[in-house]
């Protein structure tokens, strides 16, 4: 082999191991961020999930409430809202702090 070839193939051998090592970092790289997507998206999926059981009483305490509205203050005939009974206001209020009035 001819001293000017094995120079070129000195050459082509040091970029390939260069090529290598940067075609290595990239990949740890790409790694390490597909595993702290994974970690990210498991956090907020676990505070999703911890915040519903903790505000469920909470909405179910709302959606009481909201049920409790269904039917009261306007007829289906009549389409606008009427205050015939405004006791019902005092038995939702009544009911958001906890505390039932009996009639």
């Amino acid at each position: 082999m001819d001293p000017e070839d094995k120079k070129k193939l000195d050459r082509v051998l040091k970029l390939a191991e260069e090529n290598n090592e940067y075609v290595r970092q990239v990949r740890r790289t790409q790694k390490n961020s597909q595993m702290w997507k994974a970690i990210y998206w498991v956090v907020i999926i676990t505070f999703a999930f911890g915040g519903f059981y903790f505000l469920k009483p909470y909405l179910s305490m709302i959606s009481s409430v909201y049920t409790g509205f269904s039917g009261r203050g306007a007829s289906n005939e009549d389409s606008s809202f009427k205050f015939s009974d405004a006791n019902w206001v005092g038995q939702i209020i009544d009911q958001i702090k906890g505390t039932e009035k009996t009639k």
